[in-house]
């Protein structure tokens, strides 16, 4: 636990330092979803083949990782950031998503740029980007005024098949 408040507090920090207009980059739209499917013997056809999909996100000008995913089944902006130990959601966006939260949710301190703030772990039944869908994922809901954006953690990269950064684009594959 104390692991996670530390990764917390480290992400958030980077956060404040390097993307203090993220509002203003706008999501990326121009995702590429590319289907691969491979047949390893005559035996493994027979088997049903989960995945097999890369999703290819492009840098924005500045060099970040920024999508439109569906949380919930609602589009919602992400920031990829490997330095997060989960998905970390604004309130506001939590709420447009399905999640509430009370006050005395808020017991995980964690320490920001902007001083400490309180976040309530939480679950998000289904997040998808493209033709990669991931159920029940660990995440952690901050208020506004202590996250600027909602940051894509390792509790939803680490799940995948695979991540990396390859010709400036950030390839996520299941």
């Amino acid at each position: 636990m104390a692991r996670l408040v530390f990764a917390v507090l480290c992400l958030l920090t980077v956060v404040a330092w390097m993307v203090p207009d993220l509002e203003q980059l706008g999501a990326r739209d121009d995702l590429a979803v590319v289907a691969t499917a491979t047949v390893a013997s005559p035996d493994d056809a027979a088997l049903p083949r989960l995945g097999g999909h890369e999703v290819l996100v492009p840098s924005d000008p500045r060099g970040h990782f920024v999508m439109s995913m569906m949380l919930n089944s609602t589009p919602t902006r992400m920031l990829a950031d490997t330095g997060a130990t989960v998905v970390a959601l604004r309130e506001s966006d939590a709420r447009r998503v399905g999640i509430f939260v009370g006050r005395n949710d808020y017991r995980q301190p964690i320490n920001t740029a902007n001083g400490q703030a309180f976040g309530a772990p939480v679950r998000i039944a289904s997040m998808r980007i493209d033709a990669i869908e991931l159920n029940d994922v660990e995440a952690i809901v901050m208020p506004d005024e202590s996250l600027q954006t909602n940051l894509l953690g390792m509790s939803f990269l680490s799940r995948l098949e695979r991540f990396e950064i390859s010709g400036g684009q950030l390839v996520l594959a299941d």
